[in-house]
């Protein structure tokens, strides 16, 4: 990284993968989902009173719960894989720009821009940045291109922070 406004970097199947796990556990397993699954657990427990012991209910509701469970853990472990194999732009050199009006992310086939007033929120882990801008997927930054130098981390988010309340 020779310029704090502009970074380069790739990203392999396996960050890439890691990176949308992250982002796939902060958007679906929060509060509010967590919350409309046991509403819906009590709202059978409650249905399986009332009906009484039926030949149906019980197959039925373990059939939708392993259906439920199949569905997380293609969600956790094949969406990812499938995403960054379908989309090989994905799998070249990325090129980020901090400009003045929004972020610019070159891809190898294309380019895209986000306005910061689109930024909705900035998540962490110890390996990446999750730039949120509107309801697309998160910009993936991994921290490898900081060296994992804590310091040069916190002044990117201040350079992004900054240029946010710029505009």
């Amino acid at each position: 990284m020779s310029n704090p406004q502009e970074l380069h970097f790739k990203l392999d199947e396996k960050e890439f993968c890691r990176a949308h796990r992250l982002h796939l556990r902060r958007a679906l397993l929060n509060i509010k989902n967590i919350g409309l699954t046991l509403i819906a657990i009590l709202l059978i427990a409650g249905q399986t009173q009332v009906l009484g012991p039926t030949s149906w209910a019980g197959p039925f509701f373990v059939a939708l719960w392993v259906a439920l469970f199949l569905g997380v853990v293609y969600v956790f472990v094949r969406l990812p894989l499938h995403l960054y194999h379908r989309k090989p732009e994905l799998q070249g050199e990325q090129r980020l720009r901090v400009l003045p009006d929004g972020l610019s992310l070159k891809l190898p086939s294309s380019e895209q821009f986000y306005e910061w007033k689109t930024l909705l929120k900035i998540q962490e882990n110890g390996e990446f940045l999750l730039l949120y801008f509107g309801a697309s997927l998160p910009v993936v930054i991994p921290k490898k291109i900081f060296d994992y130098d804590p310091t040069r981390v916190e002044t990117f988010k201040q350079t992004l922070a900054a240029q946010e309340l710029h505009s």
